[in-house]
């Protein structure tokens, strides 16, 4: 079952009236696209956030005018590889 699946579902109407329906799919896919690409490199149990957890920030990061290409900038995995370590 989805958490505080209501909540969810009053705040992606105003989100796309924000940003439009193509950037928050673009949003939703670059988020998956994020958390596969991080198991692949080492952090198989990683877990998609609750759907109330997301839109309240987390896609901001998503967004056109924040986003940074993983596939142009690989920067982040040797620091998640270190940080899985400790």
């Amino acid at each position: 079952l989805k958490k505080n699946k209501n909540r969810v579902i009053n705040k992606i109407p105003k989100h796309i009236e924000k940003y439009g329906f193509e950037q928050m799919k673009n949003t939703i896919t670059r988020y998956k696209k994020y958390v596969e690409d991080t198991r692949e490199n080492g952090f198989k149990d990683l877990k998609y956030q609750n759907g109330s957890t997301f839109f309240n920030g987390t896609y901001e990061d998503y967004l056109d005018k924040n986003y940074k290409d993983q596939d142009n900038n690989n920067d982040d995995i040797p620091k998640l590889r270190a940080f899985k370590k400790l």
